[in-house]
């Protein structure tokens, strides 16, 4: 480390090397411009929506937008399951031509997000792949108490697969997106209903105990929210409940024919240990998998415009375009 790097403060993404591209670096000071505020933790439906309403307005800052890895897309709503849901595909693209289908479901710790805010994550896989993606609206945890959540998933993959096979959806997810994505389908295998054909999950949160060593150890260098466990917490009141398997996917069994599945982390981010953890878990379980850990890279930072989200989301295509054409056989 030279004395420059010695001397430079630790909080949002900082440290960088010279190994991660110029993208990344400029990048990262513009997010130091924006120093997270102290906040204390919302004690009712309403200081929660606000929480809410103040991070859609942070995303839509447009400092933010610039460095957002947003695609041009046909964007419509769909309801399914009792909720309405975001719909991003290519421009004239027709579900009847097409089965194939990604559905995504968005971060935010489980207290904040909403699907229609995505473009940035998914718009780049519409693009790669030519395949529509829907980006799920399921219960945060302070609107409804989990398993509500996995319900609403569990609910909207019946709905889908009563057009489609099973084998033609990829479950993707992003941090607590990630979680729920592995929850939901470990669900699906509880109840005897088939499985999507793969999973893709961008820097999972699979323990929000926050057990994991990096989860101590990268928080400084993160972007990710320090107050996260305490967040989720604060709306279980268990630290029981936080353990569960139900909750925290890093603590269930995994079954021999469980979805293929690629996670896709970074040296910076906090939740490396629940990718690891997890990649560990599937290997010893006997599930194929893959594991991408990208140089430099924080949490979740797939959606930025910048060469290492490209590589990654090459990743993902060929990944998906590899398990939906072998299970749909197109």
């Amino acid at each position: 480390m030279n004395s420059t790097q010695a001397n430079e403060r630790t909080g949002i993404w900082t440290l960088l090397p010279q190994t991660v591209s110029s993208q990344a670096r400029f990048i990262a000071e513009a997010f130091r411009q924006f120093p997270p505020a102290a906040q204390a933790l919302p004690t009712t439906q309403r200081e929660w929506r606000e929480r809410n309403e103040a991070a859609k307005a942070f995303h839509s800052h447009p400092m933010v937008q610039q460095t957002l890895n947003i695609r041009p897309t046909q964007i419509s709503k769909l309801t399914l399951a009792g909720a309405e849901h975001t719909l991003f595909a290519p421009m004239g693209h027709a579900a009847a031509q097409d089965p194939r289908l990604i559905v995504y479901l968005h971060g935010g710790g489980y207290v904040q997000g909403d699907p229609e805010l995505e473009g940035q994550t998914v718009t780049p896989l519409v693009e790669a792949l030519g395949r529509p993606v829907l980006s799920v609206r399921y219960p945060l945890w302070w609107e409804s108490p989990p398993p509500a959540d996995v319900e609403r998933i569990v609910a909207v993959l019946g709905e889908l697969l009563k057009e489609r096979e099973a084998s033609s959806i990829v479950l993707m997810g992003t941090s607590a997106g990630g979680g729920l994505a592995l929850r939901s389908t470990l669900r699906m295998k509880a109840l005897g209903e088939p499985m999507p054909a793969a999973l893709v999950l961008s820097t999972p949160w699979t323990d929000i105990t926050g057990a994991g060593d990096t989860f101590r150890t990268l928080m400084p260098y993160d972007i990710l929210e320090g107050t996260v466990v305490d967040a989720v917490r604060s709306l279980l009141g268990s630290d029981k409940l936080m353990s569960s398997p139900d909750l925290s996917p890093i603590y269930a069994d995994y079954p021999a024919d469980f979805p293929p599945t690629i996670v896709a982390t970074g040296t910076r981010d906090a939740l490396l240990s629940d990718c690891a953890r997890l990649q560990r878990k599937l290997t010893d379980a006997g599930v194929e998998n893959e594991l991408r850990v990208f140089e430099g890279m924080p949490h979740g930072f797939m959606c930025f415009r910048m060469p290492e989200s490209d590589a990654c989301l090459r990743d993902y295509a060929g990944f998906i375009a590899r398990h939906l054409e072998i299970k749909a056989g197109a």
